[in-house]
């Protein structure tokens, strides 16, 4: 039997995997960093021990997320910088707070607060209302309806609405392996494979992707019944939160993209 043994990556190679993510040259980030190329190239290969301060430099300018950049710090012998704080724990409680009052600002539009892995922390009384409407029954899963993901590619979720799935699915498996590479987290690479066995997971192949060309905004269309609503997602991230699970929070509110689907929503936020 064949035992595969993997060997942690250096500290060097894990920010020379970044420097390349970023398409930069080592005299183009020495530049940028304020360091000899030179020295740059030692750091890389393991011939130097970069000091914690030039660690974080590199990540700063290589825009490295904080989960990694506590990686680089461990790999290099150096103590974490960035917290891990519990969100339900006593620390976040203001932070819960303040969270759940700007979900119900968005009143009479559904929005969500998610996690890394896509988890829906919190949620307003609109997605609430939403939900009620088109999966008021135990057809859909508990961990679907928890999980943003899940909720769209799940066969009993709501990819069965979308009219648009060809188009919006490759744009949500851009996004779930987006998270999954950059956080590094096993629960969003889990996700993923497990997202990826789903009938409703788009054929897409490596080649595709490369071709692919996002758009500035991509809109999804709802149907059920006689009822169509066409709606796209605004995303608000905490990129300036110095927490590894703050800076993978976000926000994302559900609005109307034309106005007959803004008359539909204010309407039917009064009658529920």
């Amino acid at each position: 039997m064949n035992i595969e043994i993997t060997t942690p990556l250096t500290a060097g190679v894990q920010l020379k995997n970044w420097r390349k993510k970023n398409r930069l040259s080592q005299l183009d980030a020495s530049l940028g960093i304020g360091v000899s190329s030179r020295h740059l190239s030692f750091v890389e290969n393991g011939r130097s021990k970069p000091s914690r301060e030039l660690i974080l430099m590199m990540c700063d300018h290589y825009d490295v997320p904080l989960r990694e950049r506590n990686r680089i710090l461990d790999a290099a012998g150096y103590k974490e910088v960035y917290s891990q704080q519990d969100f339900w724990g006593p620390e976040m409680a203001h932070l819960r707070e303040v969270f759940g009052f700007v979900l119900e600002q968005h009143n009479p539009f559904a929005a969500v607060a998610l996690d890394g892995a896509w988890d829906i922390l919190l949620a307003n009384k609109s997605w609430q209302n939403f939900m009620r409407f088109f999966f008021d029954g135990d057809v859909l899963p508990e961990n679907a309806r928890t999980n943003k993901m899940r909720f769209m590619f799940h066969p009993d979720g709501m990819s069965k609405y979308i009219k648009n799935w060809e188009e919006l699915g490759p744009e949500l498996v851009r996004q779930i392996r987006g998270s999954a590479s950059d956080s590094n987290s096993e629960k969003a690479k889990a996700l993923m494979e497990e997202i990826s066995q789903y009938p409703t997971f788009p054929k897409i192949t490596t080649a595709d992707y490369m071709m692919y060309e996002p758009k500035l905004m991509v809109p999804f269309s709802i149907q059920k019944d006689d009822l169509r609503m066409n709606m796209f997602c605004v995303r608000l991230v905490f990129n300036a939160a110095k927490d590894v699970h703050l800076n993978e929070f976000r926000i994302e509110t559900y609005l109307p993209a034309d106005a007959e689907t803004k008359e539909l929503i204010q309407a039917f936020e009064k009658v529920v």
